[in-house]
Order: C-alpha cells, then structure tokens, then sequence
C-alpha cells in the first residue's frame, strides 16, 4: 500500500482518509477481476489474448499450428505447448511479476490427478482421496454397498397412463436441510469432472433442497451409499480429430409433481467420413447434461423435443470453443 501514516494521521483529522492500493487485498471482492485484468495487461504486447467467447482460454496469436495456448482457472495454468521454447517464453513473462510453481509432468491441475499415456496418446482424469474425504466430512462411516447413486423406479411395461410420484414426507428441520445443501455442493463437483452418474441424482435433491423432506434425505444415503461403493472413478480421453457429438434423451414424467428430465451426452471424436462404415468411436464425456425441464409437458414427445433444445444451446459454447482452440471440427 502506498501511503505514510503521517498521511493517515493528517487526512483523518479532516474526516476522511485516502489509501491507494498497488497489491491485491485478501477478501477484496473485486480482486479476482484486478488480478485478471493486470494479467491481460502483462500478455497482451507478448501476443497471448483471451478468446473472445470463452473466459479462461489464452491463445497466442501467431499462425503457427502448432501456437501455444493455456487454460487458466483461478491461479492454475494449464499450458498445452510444442517444444519448449514457446512456453519457455510464456513462463520467463510472468515470472518477472508473479511466483509459481512449475510442474514439467503436468500431473495436476485444478485440483484434477492427470495420469498422461504419450504412447497410446491417452490421459485419465481422477481425483483420489476426493470421496473419502466427503464421506468422513458427513459421517457416512457404514455405507451399505450400491451401485446405483438413486433408488430405481421399476418401468411399468404396456400401461397406457404413466402417473407421476408426490412427496408427502414430513420436511425436515434447518440442520438437516443445511446438510443437504453441503452434500450436493461437495459431490456436485466431483460429479461434474469425473464420476457424471452422480449427475441424475444431484439434480434431484438439488431441486428439493429448500423444502427439503425425510424423502429427501433418503435419497442423500442413496446417493452416499453409491459414492462410498465406487469411491474411486476414472475418466478416461483419447486423442481424436475433435469432431463434436451430442445424444440427447428424455425423461418423461420421471420427477415429482410430474416434472421431466432431460439429459445428453457430449463426446470428441473422428470425422463420419473417415469411420468406413463404423461406429463412431466413444471418448470420454466432454460435457454430461442433465436437468429438469421447468414446465410440465403432456407427452413423452414433448419430452424429447424439449431436451433437444436445451442439448443444441449447449453445444454451442462448446462447439465455439473448439474453433478458438484451433480445432476445425464438425457437430454430429
């Protein structure tokens, strides 16, 4: 901080103070944003920009196929390069404004265990010791073995009405339902970067968290009897020519008070042209999207065209970013 405390002394005797600021300021709301900015500031003459539509994404602007680019989230770097003296560069700029730690065998990143296979160009994504963790955090110390996070709802084969389910359990008091809270927030984003079965599940006791109900919290030991049984997922990625596809599917009248569901599938993989007649090849889930639909719809039809919908609004960030990474890639 710039200032004197003769300043301070002679300004506060008028009834006001002025301090400016050269650092950041732990607990600023704004200094996330003041940081990013003065990074942007540092890379910009050295040719790294942020992409336009996707925050967190810097490429450098020269033509070369083979240009450097890194993700940052938060204060992580994720630098994917060739050869060492492009990110060589990138590292001597900001060493001369910040300290870090550098790890040349890119095993972690953003809290994500990254296992790298040059060979069969392949990575495996994990987060060991995650699970264990949010057990003993809740006290789920005698899990009862599961492998699947919801209980299941036996279809019902030629019926001509499909009726939908109320919950009328007794609700639960605030301690309960703060707990409630905490576990979809700790498994959430476990969820959504390794173990996307989850996913279903989260979504609905997420939706019923307010009101939550003994019903509710029921569905919470499903859901950590099925962590505690597979605590260790994997998620593996192949390298593909980063072609975009998406499955979409419905749900219909799956959710209390005859809500739907609706889901997709994003996956990286080769180009239809290329597969001779195969099958298109699956990667591990780029994006898994699961949600329930706020209206309540009258047909199965209804269901799936509107999870349609919702699947072609999200392929288009991802498919934007794609092209910012330099990918010329197609959406099936």
């Amino acid at each position: 901080m710039s200032y004197s405390r003769h300043c301070i002394t002679s300004l506060a005797s008028k009834g006001f103070v002025y301090i400016q600021i050269d650092g950041g300021m732990y607990g600023l709301p704004q200094a996330s944003l003041l940081a990013n900015q003065q990074l942007v500031r540092k890379l910009t003459p050295t040719g790294f920009v942020e992409a336009r539509h996707t925050p967190g994404l810097f490429v450098h602007t020269s033509k070369s196929s083979s240009k450097p680019m890194f993700a940052l989230i938060v204060d992580d770097f994720g630098i994917q390069y060739v050869g060492k003296p492009a990110v060589n560069f990138l590292i001597s700029t900001l060493h001369s404004d910040y300290t870090m730690a550098i790890d040349w065998t890119g095993a972690e990143f953003c809290g994500l265990h990254l296992e790298w296979d040059y060979a069969k160009r392949s990575v495996k994504l994990s987060m060991p010791g995650y699970v264990a963790r949010a057990l003993e955090r809740f006290g789920h110390n005698d899990p009862t073995p599961s492998d699947s996070p919801h209980k299941r709802v036996p279809p019902q084969h030629r019926a001509k009405v499909q009726m939908t389910s109320l919950d009328t359990s007794p609700p639960l008091d605030a301690t309960a339902s703060t707990r409630i809270r905490e576990i979809v927030g700790v498994f959430l984003c476990y969820a959504r970067a390794i173990d996307n079965i989850m996913l279903v599940a989260l979504g609905t006791v997420a939706s019923q968290q307010v009101s939550a109900t003994e019903a509710t919290a029921h569905a919470c030991i499903d859901l950590l009897n099925y962590a505690a049984t597979h605590p260790q997922d994997i998620v593996k990625y192949f390298s593909s020519n980063m072609v975009l596809y998406n499955h979409t599917d419905a749900s219909y009248l799956s959710e209390p008070n005859a809500y739907s569901q609706a889901a997709g599938f994003f996956w990286l993989s080769t180009h239809p042209d290329k597969l001779n007649g195969l099958t298109t090849p699956l990667n591990g889930a780029l994006h898994v999207l699961t949600g329930i639909m706020c209206n309540v719809l009258s047909s199965a039809a209804e269901a799936e065209t509107g999870s349609a919908f919702i699947n072609a609004e999200a392929v288009v960030p991802l498919r934007q970013s794609l092209h910012e990474m330099g990918s010329h890639c197609h959406h099936n």
